[in-house]
């Protein structure tokens, strides 16, 4: 990709552009813009208390990726002997709708069944 820094001083581009630019580079690995804010320690320190994330993020995802996934799916299943065992993927709108109806299914069995305890209902977390 060919890109002068320059072009966004000089007005020849929008300053929005620059900063969908600067976010998406942010997140390429490799990249001089990355490796700044993996070593910055008070980017760190504001971190360290979000939570982690259970999946990869879907922006990124190649179709080499899903095939080296499911890959290692195939070897860890073999190593664990457990045929459950993946690593995550990306969820996608779909996932996470399919998730709330499991979740909301789940509630309305436990509250037919044990009102009292719909409080207690363990939450499906993506």
């Amino acid at each position: 990709m060919q890109c002068d820094a320059l072009d966004w001083i000089r007005r020849k581009r929008s300053w929005p552009q620059f900063f969908r630019f600067a976010r998406k580079l942010a997140r390429i690995p490799g990249t001089a813009y990355n490796s700044a804010l993996m070593l910055d320690p008070k980017l760190a320190e504001l971190r360290k208390g979000l939570p982690k994330a259970k999946n990869p993020p879907l922006f990124g995802w190649t179709a080499e990726m899903h095939l080296l996934a499911d890959a290692v799916d195939i070897a860890l299943k073999k190593a664990t002997h457990d045929p459950k065992a993946s690593i995550p993927r990306p969820l996608t709108a779909v996932d996470h709708l399919s998730l709330s109806k499991r979740q909301a299914g789940m509630n309305r069995l436990i509250a037919t069944f044990s009102p009292q305890h719909v409080r207690l209902t363990p939450q499906i977390e993506p």
